[in-house]
């Protein structure tokens, strides 16, 4: 039985938080002649149980780790699949970063007593969680999850061929054909640049050239976006992003 990551996910994370539900723990107790002073915080109760500095009377309060982490039993039950899928499914998942391992406990699953490794999750940052659970379905992930900076119009100014040197040129391949909006080579016979107003710098990084004219292939909007990707950037909105700098080119 195949299932789906994106699912196997939100299955996992719906029932971590309706089991987690934040509690109030002394974090620290200090005395002060005849007054003391105690420091409470809050915290999910895996984290808790996580926590080796966790005093045992807290830890007693909080559920047992059958109840408050993830595994492999409790994804089976509501995902509606074996115990082995399930395991696979988070050996996955640790394997990605996703999540982390605690230890393990013995539960009672498919009528028989079973060891099982018990896990919360790790909370980097969602982009990479989105993006790993984007590969493990042979996807590509959308540029607004690749892309670690967005970036609006105002941070690009329009530059002339001539202040780039020739292997810029060539990297951003504006050459004979393969710009749909003038059809005009970058370069003459000479190897000398024309004038050309499709291209524009990022004012923050100057070795980023974006080219907004319209490509032999494909549409302007996907030409962008991969230009701006390959730097690891993306525009907060494509379609005014693309827009603007081509008006400001005088391409529309």
């Amino acid at each position: 039985m195949t299932i789906s990551s994106f699912r196997a996910f939100a299955v996992m994370m719906m029932t971590y938080y309706a089991s987690n539900t934040p509690m109030l723990h002394q974090a620290e107790s200090e005395e002060y002649d005849s007054t003391s002073q105690t420091t409470l915080a809050v915290g999910r109760p895996a984290e808790l149980l996580n926590n080796r500095s966790i005093k045992t009377d807290v830890i007693e309060n909080v559920g047992h780790p059958d109840e408050v982490f993830i595994h492999s039993a409790g994804i089976a039950r509501h995902l509606d699949c074996s115990l082995e899928t399930a395991r696979n499914v988070l050996q996955q998942f640790e394997q990605a970063g996703i999540i982390k391992k605690h230890g393990g406990i013995d539960v009672d699953a498919d009528y028989a007593t079973k060891h099982l490794n018990i896990y919360l999750p790790s909370f980097d940052d969602p982009k990479s969680v989105m993006k790993e659970l984007y590969q493990m379905e042979g996807e590509t992930p959308p540029s607004f999850i690749i892309a670690t900076e967005e970036v609006t119009p105002r941070q690009f100014i329009q530059v002339e061929p001539s202040q780039l040197d020739d292997q810029k040129m060539e990297e951003l391949e504006i050459k004979s054909g393969d710009s749909g909006d003038s059809g005009l080579s970058a370069f003459d016979v000479d190897k000398k640049p024309i004038e050309n107003q499709s291209l524009f710098q990022y004012t923050e990084n100057e070795s980023v050239i974006i080219d907004v004219s319209k490509p032999k292939n494909g549409s302007i909007q996907d030409h962008i976006s991969d230009q701006l990707l390959e730097h690891g950037l993306a525009a907060s909105s494509l379609k005014n992003f693309a827009y603007e700098l081509r008006q400001e080119a005088g391409l529309v």
